[in-house]
């Protein structure tokens, strides 16, 4: 695959994510053409250009596009008309940090160059002078009132409906009738209640 590469020169917008500490980003803003775009993607297709042998050309914002990018999408912006410029062919690819939306997925091919963790932020736990947490700390997410509407409605409910969700349904959890075995005299025998 890297021989096909080899030799080529593609057309390519770069688009500038806030900060870039994630993506791209350049001073002077998307589709800036100088050497001061930084960022992880701009390494990353750097790199595979010099891995694959082939020639980045930085291309100049299509602004003859913006107004059909915008009708498209239904509003505007640098991504929305990198991505649009690639799907009728006046760029090859884009780069920058992209949000796969729907309408720009329909559009072109997407490639993901990273995942983003997924981070719960918690309350710091107290610990006790016994350096053990205390076992009333799980109910601390929620105030007393709440634990009680839980227990006293919310449960309950949850019960009746799976009750009667499954009473006397067929292969239910709940009929309302059941063979039982009776042993009497040292026979078996089958009694309905």
């Amino acid at each position: 695959r890297l021989d096909g590469l080899e030799g080529k020169t593609f057309k390519v917008g770069y688009v500038s994510n806030t900060g870039g500490w994630k993506g791209s980003y350049n001073p002077e803003g998307a589709f800036a053409i100088n050497d001061e775009w930084t960022g992880p993607i701009v390494e990353f297709i750097h790199e595979c250009a010099l891995e694959g042998g082939f020639h980045i050309k930085m291309t100049p914002r299509p602004d003859f596009l913006a107004d059909d990018a915008d009708k498209f999408f239904g509003n505007s912006g640098s991504f929305n008309l990198c991505a649009y410029a690639v799907s009728l062919g006046y760029l090859d690819f884009c780069v920058g940090e992209f949000s796969m939306t729907l309408k720009r997925t329909s559009i072109t091919r997407m490639f993901q160059t990273g995942h983003d963790p997924i981070r719960l932020i918690v309350a710091k736990a107290t610990i006790s002078d016994s350096d053990s947490i205390e076992f009333w700390t799980i109910f601390r997410p929620f105030t007393i009132l709440v634990w009680i509407i839980i227990f006293c409605v919310c449960l309950p409910f949850m019960g009746l409906l799976s009750y009667y969700h499954e009473h006397d349904a067929p292969g239910g959890a709940y009929p309302s009738k059941e063979k039982t075995i009776h042993v009497l005299e040292g026979r078996i025998g089958d009694k309905k209640d």
